[in-house]
């Protein structure tokens, strides 16, 4: 292997590298923001289904 090819081949393995990390940092944050966004949905669906059953629990406690 020549210097010129030594050279391409580390640098070539060098960028997979850094893209790998890249895509992998790009994929966590995706994951990450859906599931910060299920759960802000899951917990919005608990307190409104909260507010219903207080409601109806005091309503039926005044009727």
């Amino acid at each position: 292997m020549t210097h010129s090819n030594t050279f391409n081949y580390k640098a070539q393995k060098k960028a997979t590298q850094l893209l790998s990390y890249d895509l992998i940092s790009d994929a966590n944050s995706l994951f990450h923001h859906q599931i910060k966004k299920q759960a802000a949905d899951i917990f919005d669906d608990l307190d409104l289904n909260l507010s219903i059953f207080i409601n109806i629990f005091i309503s039926e406690k005044h009727s």
